[in-house]
C-alpha cells in the first residue's frame, strides 16, 4: 500500500493498494511512501465523498522513518555481499575456512608450534580435518600454512569492511531515528558515507 503524504503538513492524502494502478501525486509538494504492513489502515477507509481521513504529522514521520530504515537495511545487506561474497556457495566456503582456521589456531600458541603440529601429521590426517585449507594448499602448490595466514589475512580484511558497512547503517538508523520532521529525513542521504 501506498501512502500520498502532503510535504507540508505531514498528513496523509490518501492511500493506494499496491495492486491497484499507481496514481502519480495530485499536485507538487505531495510524495508517495510505503505504507509499513503492520500498520492496519481499515479504520481509515472512508466513503466517496466525504473527508479523507488525516495522520497527524508524527505518524507519518515514523511511516516515513520505518520505510527508510527499511532502505538502510537493504543497502546494507547488498554491500555485505558485495564486499563479502557473491553467493550462499561461497559463503559457506568462507565459514568453512574459518572454522577450520580457527581449530588450526587452537592447536598450538606459537608459530613454531603451529608448524610443528601440521608437519606432525600426515597429509591424509590434513585432508580429514582441514580439508578445505588442505585442498587449497595442494592446489595452489603453497604450504599448508602459508595458505592459513592467507585465509586469516583475508578473514580479517572482510571483517573489517563489514564492520565499517555496520557502522554506516548504524549511524543512519540513529539519525533516522532523531529526526524531527519529514524534512530532515529527506536530508539524510542514504548514498554516502559506505565504505568502498
Amino acid at each position: 500500500m501506498k501512502a500520498f503524504v502532503n510535504d507540508e503538513t505531514g498528513f496523509i492524502e490518501r492511500l493506494v493498494k499496491d495492486e491497484d494502478e499507481a496514481f502519480e501525486p495530485e499536485r507538487p509538494g505531495t510524495t508517495i511512501r510505503d505504507w509499513p504492513s503492520d500498520l492496519d489502515p481499515s479504520g481509515m477507509v472512508w466513503p466517496i465523498g466525504e473527508a479523507a481521513p488525516r495522520l497527524d504529522p508524527s505518524q507519518a514521520l515514523e511511516i516515513a522513518k520505518r520505510e527508510m530504515i527499511g532502505r538502510v537495511d537493504d543497502i546494507r545487506e547488498h554491500r555485505e555481499r558485495a564486499s563479502v561474497t557473491d553467493g550462499y556457495g561461497k559463503a559457506l566456503a568462507y565459514a568453512r575456512k574459518s572454522a577450520e582456521l580457527r581449530d588450526y589456531r587452537s592447536m598450538a600458541s606459537s608459530a613454531a608450534g603451529l608448524l610443528a603440529a601440521i608437519n606432525a601429521m600426515t597429509v591424509a590426517q590434513r585432508r580429514a580435518r582441514f580439508p578445505m585449507i588442505q585442498a587449497e594448499a595442494e592446489a595452489s602448490g603453497d604450504s599448508f600454512a602459508f595458505v592459513a595466514n592467507y585465509i586469516e589475512v583475508a578473514e580479517n580484511a572482510s571483517s573489517w569492511v563489514l564492520a565499517r558497512i555496520e557502522a554506516r547503517a548504524v549511524t543512519l538508523k540513529r539519525s533516522i531515528r532523531d529526526a524531527q520532521s519529514l524534512a530532515a529525513l529527506d536530508a539524510i542521504d542514504l548514498g554516502t558515507g559506505w565504505p568502498d
